[in-house]
């Protein structure tokens, strides 16, 4: 439960504005808007299957950074949190936020 907790809490912050202690450029489909994203994703399940792998590397790319201890043996895929879940969760968002961008804007790394 702690695991889902943990990977929920990294997709919110995935899509999230959060202060920022260093900037960092977001490039590829992560800069798009939620809008774009809702767009290119609408009966395009690979489209849908490329944005998540993008997300996925993201939160991979912060955990990398993230203090020791953050994400010891942390799996961002838990059987009990499926890709299926998590791309939905990220449909809902964007669909529920289209003004607000995919990527997170300023993220802090650290």
């Amino acid at each position: 439960m702690k695991r889902n907790y943990l990977i929920f809490s990294l997709m919110t912050i995935f899509l999230t504005d959060l202060a920022i202690a260093q900037n960092v450029k977001i490039t590829g489909l992560g800069a798009s808007k939620c809008t774009k994203y809702i767009d290119d994703i609408a009966g395009n399940e690979t489209s849908e299957k490329i944005y998540f792998s993008w997300a996925q590397g993201f939160m991979n790319g912060a955990l990398v950074r993230a203090p020791a201890g953050v994400d010891d043996n942390l799996d961002l895929i838990p059987r009990s949190f499926p890709v299926v879940d998590q791309m939905s969760f990220l449909k809902n968002w964007c669909g529920s936020n289209r003004d607000n961008d995919f990527r997170p804007r300023g993220q802090s790394l650290t």
